[in-house]
């Protein structure tokens, strides 16, 4: 998924309501934070009722909008935030997530080939943009949005990689990233770097379920439930499934995962 940043920077004058507006993007952000864009985007609706070309507003209502699913409405107000702050880095990090969002949705669904071109234009435009701006605080997000922007391009597969890699420099623990790159050389046919990938992630996130997930199909299994262990294991590599099985079973007790896992570990002590 692409990396959308909860941020803003605050420009222009207000135009009336200062203290009302204030308080409204304090209740907007504080929603956001938690997790609950709903409340915030009343509280950010009201905000630009008050002071509709504000840049903060405008950015926070954007990533509002895109938390409950409204990409369309999102794109506008990023959009609207731009043309009063072109410069922006993390701005305009958001808008080309909000580009990348929307041809996603749209281009799927008959929508003119010209109109889906300017969107992948827009979004590639948008993030060199945040690249250009020597404030922004997370390029690595930048560089991974990028790689998204290659793969709906059609771009060859190794730009693709390489903007990961690029992301995975700066933040070594970029789990998107980390993951994204599993899945990429799982696609490849390459279970040997997939494993190198997650287990990376796993040191960095020991209790990510789907790190361990992912690891553990990393191996083949025969059937569509548990199955049986078809990859020729090391006896490592035996001792590292069981436990990531056991991991599973502890960390989501209950669940499918976790009755898998414990069928799975049955089977391998029958070895």
């Amino acid at each position: 998924m692409a990396v959308l940043l909860l941020g803003a920077c605050t420009t222009g004058r207000d135009e009336g309501g200062e203290r009302e507006v204030a308080m409204l993007l304090d209740k907007g952000r504080a929603y956001l934070q938690r997790g609950n864009a709903e409340m915030a985007l009343f509280s950010l609706q009201r905000a630009q009722q008050l002071q509709p070309h504000q840049v903060e507003v405008l950015t926070l209502l954007g990533l509002a909008y895109d938390r409950v699913d409204r990409p369309l409405q999102a794109l506008e107000s990023l959009q609207a935030a731009q043309r009063l702050q072109p410069a922006g880095g993390e701005l305009n990090n958001n808008l080309g997530v909000a580009c990348l969002r929307v041809h996603a949705l749209t281009c799927q669904n008959g929508t003119s080939e010209e109109g889906c071109r300017r969107l992948l234009e827009q979004a590639g435009a948008a993030l060199q943009r945040a690249l250009a701006d020597p404030a922004l605080r997370a390029p690595e997000d930048v560089y991974y949005n990028l790689a998204l922007l290659a793969r709906q391009r059609g771009e060859e597969e190794q730009k693709y990689l390489d903007l990961l890699l690029r992301a995975l420099a700066i933040r070594p623990h970029f789990l998107a990233a980390r993951l994204a790159l599993a899945e990429s050389y799982r696609q490849m046919g390459r279970a040997d770097l997939e494993r190198q990938q997650l287990r990376q992630a796993l040191a960095a996130y020991p209790d990510q379920v789907e790190v361990l997930q992912r690891l553990v199909e990393s191996y083949r299994w025969s059937g569509k439930g548990a199955g049986r262990l078809l990859d020729g294991v090391t006896g490592q590599e035996r001792l590292e499934l069981h436990t990531w099985l056991s991991r599973i079973q502890a960390l989501s007790p209950g669940s499918e995962w976790a009755q898998r896992a414990a069928q799975r570990r049955a089977l391998l002590d029958e070895k």
